[in-house]
């Protein structure tokens, strides 16, 4: 894994990130603002309602199939995994597992959920950041060592290059989308 960017083209990219288009015409600011005040809400209750999941589906992938997958979750099944994965004394693998536990809930899912209920920890899993950073995973082929190694790249990479890991996340996804072009 190697990311192909400095600082400034990193800040650039994510910049840019902001005024593309998202879900339901707004911007990806927009978008974004939107689905990190329901996760921060959600982990400061302790859990997430079925609203939060699915407006964080909608979020990651527009499509309807993934909004019918994760309302098939019960509002207790949601509640009690997601207590599980914000605790404070929860380990790395019963947090992300307790995520890929419910329906409609992957890797990428899981990955977006915890990179906005711990914003500095958890780098999001896309095929467009692993296509930006070399990587040899793909988003269908995580496991918890895979998922790790990632984290731990995405972590040692905001820290060195002096970026939050939102910035990071929304540069590496630009620089694909756009074809490495501003």
């Amino acid at each position: 894994m190697h990311i192909p960017l400095s600082q400034k083209e990193i800040l650039e990219f994510a910049q840019r990130y902001l005024i593309l288009p998202s879900y339901d015409g707004m911007t990806n600011r927009w978008a974004d603002e939107t689905i990190a005040r329901r996760i921060t809400a959600a982990r400061q209750r302790g859990y997430m309602i079925p609203d939060d999941l699915e407006e964080t589906a909608k979020w990651k992938y527009p499509g309807k199939k993934l909004r019918d997958l994760v309302r098939e979750n019960t509002a207790e099944k949601l509640e009690e995994n997601t207590r599980i994965s914000f605790a404070s004394i929860t380990t790395e693998q019963d947090r992300v597992n307790a995520l890929l536990q419910l329906r409609g809930v992957g890797w990428p899912m899981a990955s977006a959920i915890l990179h906005f209920a711990f914003p500095d920890e958890y780098p999001i899993i896309d095929e467009k950041v692993l296509r930006t950073i070399n990587c040899q995973y793909k988003k269908d082929n995580f496991n918890f060592d895979r998922w790790t190694e990632f984290t731990k790249f995405c972590k040692a990479a905001h820290a060195e290059i002096g970026v939050s890991m939102r910035e990071l996340d929304r540069a590496l996804w630009t620089y694909d989308k756009l074809g490495g072009v501003l």
